[in-house]
């Protein structure tokens, strides 16, 4: 039976955060010195990551983000940085990769003289097939080129 909230859903994203913010909160606490929650490690009670895994489930349903810090419920996770960090560096190698294997009209101009000089057009030919193959490149070429020249799309 499908409960809705499957493991790639926003709300099991949130629910993941939300889990790993408490057992942080329950175990390692705030770190404010004037912290008076006692659902916090500062304030109240440090609990072992055992304790703070069962009780965080039963704080999740009764009282939601309300029982948390504020410092913890602004708090990123470490692992939730991780992952943030992880995609830009995946962004910026695929916005790498296509400007390694983008073609300009200025290496298009530089290929059709090397062509005509040599009557072969082999070269024009393939390096063509390489753009016009990968649907992200050959967008980003014509984006590119628009950008360049002020024209909308």
């Amino acid at each position: 039976m499908d409960s809705g909230k499957n493991e790639g859903s926003p709300a099991a994203a949130k629910a993941r955060a939300l889990f790993g913010k408490y057992v942080l909160q329950l175990s390692v606490g705030c770190g404010r010195s004037v912290c008076s929650n006692n659902l916090c490690a500062t304030g109240g009670t440090k609990r072992s990551k055992a304790e703070a895994f069962v009780e965080t489930v039963a704080l999740m349903k009764e009282v939601g983000e309300e029982g948390l810090c504020p410092l913890v419920r602004d708090l990123e996770t470490e692992r939730e940085q991780e992952r943030e960090r992880e995609r830009e560096r995946e962004r910026e190698r695929e916005r790498e990769r296509l400007r390694k294997d983008a073609v300009s009209q200025r290496e298009i101009r530089e290929l059709l003289s090397i062509c005509k000089a040599t009557e072969s057009y082999t070269p024009l030919v393939r390096r063509l097939g390489t753009v016009f193959c990968d649907m992200d490149i050959l967008e980003y070429c014509f984006l590119r080129e628009a950008t360049e020249t002020g024209e909308a799309e």
